[in-house]
């Protein structure tokens, strides 16, 4: 199954977002409250959900990856949205 999510990078991620560190980085951060769940993974190319007994997976969008990238070597970054779609499966 799939599920289409729209993703809001606002400046308060940016701002509260801990560099290299999968589940607080700005994009886990903006999942985090989209999904109500802590269990975020989002490291370099994808990003994983742990919600109740279900897992969304997904390969982050080039421009969402360098975003990573970026905010995990301590290079400015700017507010981005982007979509992504959500493979998911129930454990």
């Amino acid at each position: 199954m799939k599920k289409r999510v729209l993703i809001n990078v606002r400046q308060w991620h940016i701002n509260h977002g801990k560099a290299n560190e999968v589940d607080s980085c700005p994009i886990a951060l903006v999942l985090r409250g989209l999904f109500r769940t802590k269990e975020v993974d989002v490291s370099g190319a994808d990003a994983t959900v742990y919600k109740s007994t279900r897992t969304y997976e997904v390969d982050l969008p080039g421009r969402a990856a360098n975003f990573v990238d970026a905010f995990d070597r301590g290079d400015p970054v700017k507010p981005l949205s982007f979509y992504l779609n959500f493979r998911y499966y129930d454990d």
